[in-house]
């Protein structure tokens, strides 16, 4: 490992509780982490908030050390977001089995290549999403979601509001939508629309 001036940050995750994470902390120890953040679940959402925290500890000139590239990222995709999000931010690389080291010349070669499937990523994601706008617009539609209910959908919800005391949720489930759905399109919901109509009676 090349000498750095920054500090060494190191990072461990085991996709599933029962598994160890001890051997990754020994070995991070080993490499000079003083401080080493952790995941010991396998949803995407405790990786992900963790990564931030152990982004938020990181400075120019520091190294992130990981034991093996599988223990940073869930994804190749992934990776090369969080290879690009480093360099971007002046923040050194090392990983152990597959000796990268981006502090050296050598390993610099790393971000490059990780930056361009990162690249590649994003075009492909502009390039799908441009195909489907010119596909909605070619339809008619200007993008975006369709709605969940047509104008005979919003009235025959009016309907079911103001002439039966099914609930919302039966009512939702009829026209195959969410309650919250219901709630979009009437908020209050029956009592609303109910004072709405006593409001015209009187006017």
């Amino acid at each position: 490992m090349e000498p750095t001036g920054g500090k060494k940050v190191g990072f461990a995750r085991v996709s599933t509780s029962d598994q160890n994470l001890d051997p990754q902390i020994a070995r991070l120890r080993a490499l000079g982490c003083d401080e080493i953040y952790t995941v010991k679940e396998s949803g995407a959402k405790a990786h992900s908030e963790t990564l931030e925290q152990c982004f938020s500890a990181l400075q120019e000139g520091d190294m992130l050390i990981v034991t093996a590239l599988d223990r940073l990222s869930r994804s190749q995709k992934q990776l090369g977001f969080i290879a690009e999000r480093l360099k971007d931010a002046g923040i050194e690389l090392h990983s152990d089995r597959e000796k990268i080291d981006t502090s050296s010349a050598m390993g610099q070669m790393f971000y490059t290549i990780a930056g361009a499937f990162a690249q590649f990523e994003r075009d492909l994601i502009r390039e799908r999403t441009q195909a489907g706008l010119a596909l909605a617009r070619d339809q008619g539609r200007v993008g975006g979601r369709p709605p969940a209910l047509d104008d005979d959908g919003i009235e025959s919800v009016r309907q079911m509001l103001s002439g039966t005391t099914l609930s919302i949720k039966a009512i939702a489930a009829h026209h195959g939508i969410k309650p919250s759905t219901v709630y979009k399109y009437f908020p209050g919901g029956r009592a609303a629309l109910s004072n709405s109509k006593k409001q015209e009676q009187t006017t």
